[in-house]
């Protein structure tokens, strides 16, 4: 139980139309679908008398009040259908580092890790596509074991992504050819197992989204090598810090300190909700209008135990899932994210932005427990 049951895509798909109406902070919807009610009914019931209450309309309050009556009517509709489409947020759901992000125990520890998170996107059935690091995948004695967890996010319906074998950024790397080679070495593993699925890797994300320190030359190499292998990169408009509430979530967990524990979880969901809160006004912002936005997650402890909370929070706000492939059909994303820097973060790089990003800061409280708790 750490999602509501309604998080479903059937429940997902539904009206947002419907929805605001029927909420009760929309008086005009209300207003609105109950004269429609009433028609309907005093329709219902003069139709079993062989009468319309249309023509009974007409005929008793003429032809000018009957025709302003339906353009108000007309008009009550077009207004809370805006309303509607004003609400109307979607976000695509990435997973970085899998399977692997932030501090690792052991092997039990990081296989209850991946099993936790896959349970929750299984059960609410979201779209999901997860960036496989395979240094995590390495361990000579423990090589199947690992690789098995690959296949758990599979089988919970995610899409699995190439994202370097050793997560090092291209600026800090030791060159283009060297990049590329890591990208090969990043698939070897994770192509097998997503073959057995039937499946094939499509998309492509730059460590941490980071291109700072690589040189025009060497982007444009690794672009050119990506789209010769079939790579698409993919950025990102949402994500959080969760590294400093990470370590010390991680460490009280060990310590079994369940107060904590809890406490760190609690402060992460508020920051969560903040950030946001942040970059949905930073959209509304630059374009007018929300972006089909793009969430990265880190495959960390924190995320993974409460990624059903993350999910119902973003329901909750309004927002729609779709997949990958439907979030960069944005035409934000090619009119203002150069080709050179389409895998970059997205604010980071971005054109004829008016307002830069300013990042949520992290709570003092974890900040000083992250940098007393780092070990």
């Amino acid at each position: 139980g750490q999602y509501p049951r309604f998080l479903r895509r059937s429940s997902a798909d539904q009206s947002d139309l419907g929805r605001l109406t029927r909420g009760r902070k929309s008086r005009q919807g209300r207003k609105t679908f109950f004269a429609l009610r009433v028609y309907l009914a005093v329709n219902t019931y003069l139709c079993g008398r062989r009468k319309n209450a249309t023509i009974l309309l007409f005929a008793v309050i003429g032809k000018r009040i009957f025709i302003s009556l339906l353009a108000l009517l007309a008009g009550l509709c077009s207004s809370v259908w805006g309303e509607a489409q004003t609400r109307i947020k979607h976000v695509a759901l990435t997973m970085d580092n899998v399977p692997s992000g932030g501090k690792e125990v052991n092997l039990s520890w990081l296989q209850v890790r991946n099993y936790v998170g896959a349970r929750a996107l299984e059960d609410s059935r979201m779209p999901m596509v997860g960036f496989v690091n395979e240094k995590a995948l390495v361990m000579p004695e423990e090589r199947d074991d690992r690789r098995a967890l690959l296949g758990t996010w599979l089988h919970a319906g995610a899409e699995l992504g190439n994202g370097t074998f050793s997560d090092i950024p291209l600026g800090h790397s030791q060159g283009a050819e060297w990049f590329e080679q890591d990208i090969e070495y990043g698939e070897r593993l994770t192509r097998e197992v997503v073959r057995e699925y039937g499946d094939t890797l499509r998309y492509f994300r730059f460590p941490g989204m980071d291109l700072t320190g690589a040189s025009d030359q060497d982007l444009d190499r690794v672009n050119a090598f990506l789209q010769r292998e079939n790579y698409t990169p993919v950025t990102a408009t949402i994500r959080f810090d969760d590294e400093p509430f990470n370590t010390p979530y991680v460490n009280s967990k060990i310590e079994n300190d369940t107060v904590l524990v809890r406490y760190i979880g609690e402060r992460y969901l508020e920051y969560v909700k903040q950030v946001l809160d942040h970059y949905e006004a930073l959209s509304q912002d630059n374009f007018s209008r929300q972006i089909t936005h793009i969430l990265s997650l880190r495959c960390s402890e924190i995320n993974n135990d409460m990624l059903g909370y993350l999910l119902y929070i973003l329901w909750e706000k309004g927002y729609r899932f779709v997949t990958l492939e439907e979030a960069l059909a944005d035409p934000l994303y090619r009119e203002h994210l150069p080709e050179r820097y389409k895998g970059g973060y997205f604010w980071d790089y971005a054109t004829g932005l008016r307002y830069p990003d300013t990042p949520v800061r992290v709570p003092a409280m974890i900040r000083a427990l992250y940098q007393y708790q780092t070990y």
